[in-house]
């Protein structure tokens, strides 16, 4: 492999819709405007190692981070293990590792269906093109294992033509999602995605002296979220301070070998755990959050998030219903958050109109010089709100297609 200073390409991924703002971020994060660019549910970039570290360790957007180890054309799938016994694997793992393959078709399959019926048998492809390589190194084959491989390969395969195609392949270099970021109990389910929560809290472009109110709690994802971005702990903070570091990247060949890589990027992490640690006096001294839900179920679990999470902030609480809550402050700098319950069954999108309706009043009578933001899962239901909204975007919220806006209450009108 190169130097310490060389460059890769990685392939970022996110949740449909918030491509962009992961651009930013990573940019952010390295400090640079690094090549990038926007591509379907992620973000592609060429950085060093020690950067992509950088950036792991900090982004809260970003679900996954693979390492590309090659791309080739090709017309007939029988090429495709030939290609694959071209590429160097000693690079990236010894014969003794097991590894995991995985192969995406996207929009291709349906127009190609012939040619690609599964993705299994072109994983079977590359499995045949990674065992001739090492067949003719040391008469040794590799070890599939699919369930809790050493390390996972993921290819993608897009149309060029109609006859000509693309295959990347990729190394995971991480080996999780980062969206888990270890402040839940195995039973807790987000009903919020931590990196869309992630994305959300960037929007709402929260400032030191705004006091954040989540109306409609749930799991309290959007509080943890809030306090990591503003206090740029960084998506794997927890995983910092606990030890537990064990990502994949770790694992390669290449890394391993190189005696300054694992020092750069020791040195990477240990600034990173020196600012958590001061940040985290800090922490104990911010009373501008607020958690709100009517189910205590709820609040139980947002204290129990908050211990796990080693944070602890003079958070307050309380059990009431979200039109019923009034700041306990001068309401100047509040930022309020909703994200009411979708209705599906038969006089629910009713008593929905009526819910963004009364929240809409709530705020212009009760609210004077504050902003709130709201998740809906229909454009009509924020028309009842009666407001003209500052910001508007299209996300996708558990599969579905939603939309998130913010409004801002003047005072004088």
């Amino acid at each position: 492999m190169e130097n310490n200073n060389h460059s890769y390409t990685f392939f970022f991924t996110c949740q449909r819709g918030i491509e962009d703002e992961l651009q930013k971020e990573i940019n952010e994060i390295t400090n640079s405007e690094i090549d990038s660019s926007p591509a379907f549910c992620g973000v592609k970039a060429v950085l060093s190692i020690p950067l992509a570290v950088k950036v792991l360790i900090n982004t809260t957007m970003a679900n996954r981070i693979y390492l590309k180890i090659d791309e080739f054309e090709f017309t007939r799938n029988s090429e495709i293990p030939e290609q694959i016994a071209k590429i160097d694997w000693n690079d990236y793992f010894n014969v003794s590792k097991s590894i995991g393959i995985k192969t995406s078709f996207g929009e291709i399959q349906s127009k190609f269906a012939d040619q690609f019926k599964s993705p299994f048998f072109i994983s079977q492809l590359t499995k045949d093109g990674i065992n001739q390589y090492f067949e003719n190194k040391n008469k040794k084959r590799i070890t599939i294992e699919n369930k809790n491989p050493d390390l996972k390969v993921y290819q993608f395969v897009e149309g060029i033509t109609k006859t000509r195609f693309k295959f990347i392949i990729y190394v995971d270099f991480v080996g999780k999602n980062l969206g888990e970021r270890g402040y839940r109990l195995p039973r807790q389910k987000a009903p919020l995605r931590e990196t869309l929560a992630g994305y959300l809290v960037r929007k709402m472009q929260l400032q030191p002296e705004n006091h954040f109110l989540d109306a409609m709690a749930g799991s309290g994802t959007m509080v943890m979220e809030y306090l990591i971005h503003r206090y740029n702990l960084g998506g794997q903070y927890l995983a910092i301070l606990n030890q537990n570091l064990n990502f994949d990247f770790e694992k390669l060949s290449f890394y391993r070998k190189n005696r300054e890589l694992p020092e750069q990027v020791k040195e990477i992490i240990k600034r990173k755990e020196k600012h958590i640690g001061k940040k985290l006096k800090e922490i104990t001294q911010d009373n501008h959050i607020w958690a709100n839900d009517m189910d205590p179920k709820c609040i139980r679990d947002i204290v129990q998030a908050l211990k796990l999470s080693l944070l602890s902030p003079n958070l307050k609480t309380s059990k009431q219903d979200a039109l019923q809550i009034r700041p306990d402050v001068n309401s100047k700098n509040y930022k309020v958050f909703y994200n009411p319950p979708y209705g599906k069954r038969i006089g629910e999108e009713e008593h929905l109109a009526d819910l963004y309706y009364q929240i809409g009043e709530n705020h212009k009578q009760n609210y004077p010089d504050s902003e709130f933001y709201i998740i809906a899962p229909e454009k009509e239901f924020v028309k009842k709100i009666r407001l003209k909204p500052f910001l508007k975007d299209r996300i996708f919220h558990g599969g579905l297609e939603c939309y998130f806006y913010g409004y801002s209450i003047d005072a004088k009108t």
